[in-house]
């Protein structure tokens, strides 16, 4: 089952040092590892952009439960802070939101 959920970050670098590793190998058994985050796809997001007035970034991340039981913690030590509630229900539709009107061209930037 998917699941959405969106983290809030104040170090949009280490948060993106995770996101955007690249594919490594394991020296121990020289198998490829695969940047999950990459393969999954995310939305990191700045929150002026989506009308919010915090120095902060958000990722939007829908996967499997699965997935975040493997990849949440690296996340969380690089400082993301899970949103909840309604604050988590205000990013997710205005991410959303934004996401729409780049859909359809509009100008949302200019509000």
């Amino acid at each position: 089952k998917m699941v959405t959920k969106i983290y809030e970050i104040e170090n949009a670098g280490a948060v993106k040092k995770v996101l955007e590793a690249e594919d490594k190998k394991d020296p121990k058994t020289g198998k490829w590892i695969t940047n999950e985050f990459k393969t999954q796809g995310y939305k990191l997001q700045d929150a002026a952009s989506i009308g919010i007035s915090k120095h902060v970034s958000y990722i939007y991340i829908s996967a499997s439960d699965d997935f975040f039981k493997k990849h949440e913690k690296s996340l969380l030590d690089a400082g993301g802070k899970p949103l909840k509630g309604k604050e988590f229900e205000d990013v997710k539709k205005k991410i959303e939101s934004s996401e729409d009107d780049a859909v359809a061209g509009m100008g949302a930037i200019f509000g």
